[in-house]
């Protein structure tokens, strides 16, 4: 803003200039034109009342006077249009407008480094905590929380028990397992099933997955476990339901979970479950074929789902993009029109 004050009265002063010298220049002056025709005049008038000598005495008076007149008005209106002159009224109208202007910017400045500051300190600590939920107990009980609302009333539609453990010990005095499913006794002829599930936020191999499954499975008396993993950069697989035997690995997406997929998810669980406790006969009546048919169908139908939602979040950024540069473009535009409108006004 500054600089381009100065550029502004800069361009004044030098239009002032260019009218102050078509005003005292000694060729093409106004005033000194004026004051030449004034002089033929008076010197035809001396001409006539004076003899010779007479006259050229007073018209190198007039002559004389004439410049110094000259001298002193170029004298006074340099003077009243130096800029650089703090006694001169355009000087001191500059200074004071450049001090008007460095002050309210530097203002501005001062109040937009404090909102930079605050707002960078805002984000800072949202980061931070972001990042201690994340890795700390909190955030985890957090997702167990959210796993346990969708897994109590699948199981609970089945007749089954579903119970947060993992803040108690289990057979193995250790906390591994964070849930247990125990299955209707009723469907195993009164004998106990269960399953547990255990509820990842961090990133694990197939074999280490495994291998904290049977360590669960031992420590809360289960036959089944299942590991859940809260997104798909933390799976070691690319499918959201991949079974393998007595075991199983799951990813549900902690900020979009899918209950058909942990209801998917116990339905198999118990199907397991009831095929490894229950007998001979229990297992013949059950239609086992098609039951695994069913749950192929199942994890077919959750793939495609999985890619068009992939698919629909890739549109869905696309188009948030698309509207940012839009607004962008139009801002753009309008300030183009604003520049446009004030050189026409101009």
């Amino acid at each position: 803003m500054t600089n381009t004050l100065s550029l502004v009265t800069g361009q004044t002063i030098e239009k002032i200039t260019n009218v102050s010298e078509s005003l005292l220049d000694d060729e093409s002056g106004a005033l000194p034109s004026a004051l030449s025709g004034f002089r033929e005049e008076l010197e035809q008038l001396l001409g006539d009342a004076f003899d010779a000598d007479s006259k050229s005495s007073i018209l190198g008076r007039f002559e004389s006077a004439q410049r110094e007149l000259l001298q002193d008005q170029r004298t006074q209106f340099a003077r009243l249009i130096n800029a650089d002159s703090p006694d001169s009224p355009l000087g001191s109208w500059r200074n004071a407008i450049e001090k008007t202007v460095k002050e309210q910017t530097e203002s501005v400045l001062r109040e937009v480094r404090d909102l930079h500051e605050k707002v960078a300190a805002t984000a800072a600590a949202d980061v931070a905590r972001a990042e201690a939920l994340e890795k700390g107990t909190q955030k985890g009980f957090a997702f167990e929380d959210l796993l346990h609302g969708l897994i109590e009333p699948a199981a609970a539609a089945c007749g089954d028990l579903a119970e947060q453990t993992g803040r108690t010990q289990g057979a193995c005095g250790t906390l591994k397992g964070d849930e247990v499913v125990t299955i209707n006794p009723d469907d195993l002829r009164g004998r106990r099933g269960a399953y547990t599930v255990e509820k990842k936020d961090r990133n694990l191999s197939t074999q280490k997955t495994f291998e904290e499954l049977e360590a669960s499975m031992a420590n809360r008396d289960a036959v089944v476990g299942i590991a859940v993993f809260s997104s798909q950069e933390n799976a070691p697989t690319t499918l959201p339901f991949q079974p393998f035997g007595d075991k199983a690995i799951v990813m549900i997406d902690k900020n979009d979970p899918d209950p058909h997929l942990v209801r998917l998810m116990h339905l198999w669980a118990r199907m397991t479950v009831r095929r490894a406790v229950g007998e001979a006969g229990e297992t013949d009546a059950l239609d086992l074929e098609k039951m695994e048919a069913l749950i192929t169908d199942a994890r077919r139908a959750l793939k495609r789902i999985t890619t068009i939602k992939g698919a629909h979040s890739k549109v869905k950024k696309s188009v948030d993009q698309a509207a940012v540069e839009l607004a962008e473009l139009e801002d753009e535009l309008s300030e183009v029109l604003d520049r446009l409108c004030d050189e026409l006004s101009e």
